[in-house]
């Protein structure tokens, strides 16, 4: 499984851009989903959340020690945690709402892309890496991939349908 799920996402991110490149307008939705799925690809090989994750919690610590919090640091990390999850998810369905074509195949899309998001924010949390490590990370992971799959395949055909 190890190399599995990098490829599958690195397909998917080939489709959404191979769309992109097909469809005369494919509109701003398509972009945000090619770049989700690369972003997924790249982050499956080199661990950039983990990075990320890092990264926030080292400015995290420096507020939080700034502002005289530091009694406060876990329940400030979940809170962080639950506010950048909401705010990634609330960001890729407002620019994809922006899509003057959107449809059912770039809503399911994006439904996936969501899931992805709010399952990578969850993984974060302390107490539920032992949970989303196991089969039920999987199977999450293969859900969003396989929405965000029949996605890209009915905008597909509406690309066909259009031309």
């Amino acid at each position: 499984m190890d190399l599995v799920m990098p490829l599958a996402w690195l397909a998917l991110a080939v489709a959404a851009t191979a769309l992109l490149a097909r469809c005369r307008s494919p509109g701003g939705c398509w972009w945000i989903v090619a770049a989700g799925c690369m972003f997924a690809a790249v982050d499956e090989w080199i661990d950039l959340q983990s990075a990320c994750f890092r990264l926030g919690k080292a400015v995290a610590g420096a507020a939080l020690h700034a502002f005289g919090l530091d009694a406060h640091r876990p329940l400030a990390k979940v809170a962080l945690l639950g506010l950048g999850t909401l705010a990634a998810v609330t960001a890729v369905w407002w620019f994809a709402r922006r899509d003057r074509a959107f449809d059912r195949s770039k809503a399911i899309a994006c439904a996936g892309l969501a899931l992805a998001l709010v399952f990578v924010g969850a993984r974060l949390l302390p107490g539920l890496t032992w949970l989303f490590d196991s089969p039920v990370g999987v199977a999450i992971e293969v859900v969003a991939w396989a929405l965000i799959s029949i996605g890209v395949r009915g905008g597909f055909r509406r690309c066909d349908r259009a031309d």
